[in-house]
């Protein structure tokens, strides 16, 4: 003799919803740690940090050159087996003319942003398909007897 269907759905749910609350609660505490070892760097607020890594460009195997910001001023630096070398300083004008072609190229960041980059491509994707479609001559249309 089993349980009624209602007790049966009823303990479903019930063990759905505790499945759900650990896989919820075991992210959190993934986030948690990883942002406790990763430090500040994903922590969102990059914008009142005095030193900032601009760009690296890796041109080599372990060699680098990185534009490095500290404060207002800029110093590109190469990095490679041997340290740290400074390449060349900027002036003041030359950082904040910098910063703002940097900011200026740069899209909107987000999950908004993102969906609708890859809804662009979609849309670019399938009027590319249509054309190519049109191009290979007429659309194929159905048989009629």
């Amino acid at each position: 003799m089993g349980l009624p269907e209602s007790d049966t759905v009823t303990m479903s749910l019930i063990k759905l919803s505790a499945a759900l609350l650990v896989v919820v609660i075991a992210i959190y505490a993934f986030l948690y740690m990883l942002r406790r070892m990763m430090g500040s760097k994903f922590s969102g607020n990059r914008g009142n940090r005095m030193i900032e890594v601009l760009e690296t460009v890796y041109i080599a195997q372990k060699r680098s050159v990185s534009l490095i910001r500290f404060h207002d001023r800029a110093v590109l630096v190469g990095v490679g087996d041997s340290g740290i070398q400074p390449l060349a300083e900027l002036t003041v004008e030359e950082t904040a003319r910098i910063i703002a072609e940097q900011t200026e190229g740069k899209p909107a960041s987000g999950f908004i942003s993102a969906l609708g980059d890859a809804r662009n491509k979609l849309k670019t994707w399938n009027t590319a398909r249509l054309r190519q479609r049109d191009v290979g001559g007429e659309l194929e249309k159905p048989q009629t007897a």
